[in-house]
């Protein structure tokens, strides 16, 4: 997966195999796993570390799942302008208590360094962006985004240009409401993008092979 990644944004133009989009730039690799799973404050911390040595641009082809309560459709409610509240129990994004106690702030150190960080929307289907790419949108209390603009989430498309049927979409989860619409300065929609969610790029045993994903698509905007 982290090879195949990699190989999109930066493998070499020599005339084997395929390369990179940037195939003139250099990446600065950080761990976050060491099999199916990852620890995204691992990927935060690499970030900060990561913009220390001159990176300009994070890629993080991860996210946080939602959880089968958290997107269950008796916990999902439309509100009239199409953004989507939950109603699930264990959270309160009226009062900033998002899924799985997440917040911006361990994003913040990078992004402040002046790091873009790209990440993929998910890939559960949903109407919504997985985490932590949501965060955005987050604001302070003067109303000014946390992360200054600098988070772009990347759903993605099929060979037909359709988004793909397992893609996240670039709805919102709304914090504050008034009158059944949300009234958010932001919306995941202010910073969602596409990119081709099939590609051909590097295996880690050296051979090339196509892969699908959001995970794909967002190399190729990073």
């Amino acid at each position: 997966h982290g090879s195949h990644v990699l190989g999109t944004i930066v493998a070499k133009k020599d005339g084997t195999g395929m390369h990179g989009v940037a195939f003139d730039s250099k990446a600065i690799v950080i761990k976050i796993g060491n099999s199916h799973s990852v620890d995204l404050n691992n990927a935060a911390t690499g970030f900060s570390w990561a913009a220390d040595q001159g990176a300009v641009v994070g890629n993080l082809s991860a996210n946080s799942n939602y959880d089968f309560i958290f997107r269950n459709s008796n916990n999902l409610v439309t509100l009239d302008d199409n953004t989507i509240k939950t109603t699930d129990s264990r959270y309160d994004y009226a009062n900033k208590k998002f899924y799985n106690g997440q917040t911006a702030e361990p994003w913040k150190a990078s992004t402040d360094k002046g790091l873009v960080i790209v990440n993929s929307a998910g890939n559960q289907g949903l109407d919504f962006a997985a985490h932590p790419g949501y965060f955005a949108t987050a604001t302070d209390s003067n109303g000014n985004l946390i992360l200054g603009g600098k988070v772009l989430i990347v759903g993605a498309v099929d060979q037909s240009g359709n988004i793909a049927s397992w893609s996240n979409r670039a709805g919102h989860l709304c914090v504050a409401i008034v009158d059944n619409k949300c009234t958010d300065p932001y919306k995941v929609s202010d910073f969602y993008v596409l990119a081709p969610g099939w590609s051909y790029s590097a295996k880690n045993d050296g051979t090339y092979g196509t892969m699908s994903g959001t995970s794909m698509a967002a190399p190729f905007v990073t």
